[in-house]
């Protein structure tokens, strides 16, 4: 199905793309409440008809899916992940744009937290540097007990008003961010996160970015690192959970959806060269494999 979305644009809150999609019909809010936590965070009760696309935002989103009408499929840049019934989560990622299909209604309970308040808390207690979560937790639907729970918990103190005032909300979502850690494989100590500081993977992320659209070599990445062409690959894999290789395309891949809205009129070759892919069948393959649609249909999507 073709999802439903009334903007690709970046927008400044998901709160503000929540009341536009209220407004225009996408979804209709059945309360909502700012958290007393002093970081406008807030937690929200919507339904809907159908599932929608969401535009890029600088938030956290949490979305404890409690009644799904049928399947649906969503795609955050991290592959497909498949809902296809209620008591499950999804953890929308910062400036992500999220592609959702499916045609089937559906009931949520969202937690939105603005990221950039949460990200230093997070950060101090990995150790790493954290744009977002990664793969294990945006990528995939969750079917935990425990943030099932702290979901359950924040929507009681929700409806009654948080009778439990910042003390218990915030404990709440410190508890509910540190078990997101956990599930992404992120807590310290932790046997998968070792060999490239924080610094080190900051300074590869920052070359990669400014040399989307070139060849990228590994050597030339181990240089930024500061170690072996021999030992970064190793290192490298063993900090991120994934090569350079895949993670410079997941960024092509990245850089292509933007520029295929922004862009209408360049041809899909212009694209490709753009974010570094030889030409427009190697852009091709590599974007359906990472959202299931040719840059051409992609294009085309409202």
């Amino acid at each position: 199905q073709e999802p439903v979305a009334a903007t690709h644009q970046a927008w400044p809150s998901y709160g503000e793309w929540m009341d536009r999609a209220t407004r225009t019909g996408l979804q209709s809010v059945c309360w909502r409440r700012n958290l007393p936590v002093g970081d406008g965070s807030e937690f929200t009760h919507v339904r809907g008809t159908r599932p929608f696309s969401d535009p890029a935002t600088p938030d956290l989103v949490v979305q404890h899916i409690t009644r799904s009408d049928g399947p649906g499929r969503i795609n955050q840049g991290f592959g497909w992940a498949r809902v296809d019934r209620g008591g499950i989560l999804h953890v929308t990622a910062p400036e992500a744009f999220v592609d959702v299909r499916g045609d089937a209604g559906f009931e949520s309970h969202l937690l939105v937290v603005p990221y950039a308040r949460a990200r230093s808390r997070l950060e101090a207690a990995t150790g790493e540097d954290l744009p977002h979560l990664g793969g294990d937790v945006h990528g995939q639907i969750h079917d935990d007990d425990r943030l099932v729970w702290l979901m359950r918990a924040l929507q009681a103190e929700a409806e009654a008003g948080f009778p439990g005032g910042e003390l218990t909300a915030d404990g709440l979502v410190t508890t509910l961010l540190g078990q997101l850690l956990r599930l992404g494989g992120l807590g310290r100590p932790s046997p998968r996160r070792t060999g490239l500081s924080a610094r080190q993977l900051r300074n590869v992320e920052d070359h990669i970015r400014a040399h989307l659209g070139a060849t990228i070599s590994n050597a030339e990445l181990a240089e930024q690192a500061g170690v072996s062409e021999f030992h970064f690959l190793r290192l490298y894999k063993q900090a991120t959970g994934h090569t350079p290789r895949q993670h410079v395309t997941a960024l092509r891949v990245e850089r292509a959806r933007g520029l295929l809205k922004s862009q209408p009129e360049r041809t899909l070759a212009w694209v490709a060269s753009r974010c570094g892919f030889a030409n427009a069948s190697h852009l091709t393959r590599h974007f359906k494999a990472a959202t299931g649609l040719t840059p051409g249909a992609y294009r085309r999507e409202p």
